[in-house]
């Protein structure tokens, strides 16, 4: 008996025209709705205005969307994290953690 093997199709790239493109980056309200639009994923269209910008196209930018999970920490969170860390497993030794002087940025980097 014969098998048939069926191989997933490699997903086409979408081939958008750059007068589409800016069309349609120029009437959105943020670079995701531009995506959305035309079926392509954020980050791709943040780079595609990026190089379109280098070569002279004045695109206008859009606010940033907020990073998931990069808000500011207090030190609570870190307490937390650091004893949420020795309820799960063995911790290493306190020797080798960096001390609060290697975390410090000196003159010379400033």
């Amino acid at each position: 008996m014969d098998e048939v093997v069926q191989q997933e199709q490699p997903t086409k790239r979408k081939i958008v025209p750059d007068a589409e493109f800016v069309q349609k980056w120029q009437s959105a309200e943020s670079a995701q709705a531009v995506a959305d639009q035309l079926g392509l994923q954020r980050a791709s269209v943040n780079a595609r205005a990026c190089g379109l910008r280098e070569k002279g196209v004045r695109l206008k930018k859009f606010p940033r969307a907020p990073a998931f999970g990069r808000q500011p920490r207090d030190e609570s969170y870190y307490a937390d994290l650091a004893a949420l860390a020795e309820l799960h497993g063995d911790l290493c030794p306190e020797e080798d953690m960096p001390s609060a002087e290697d975390n410090k940025v000196s003159e010379d980097e400033v």
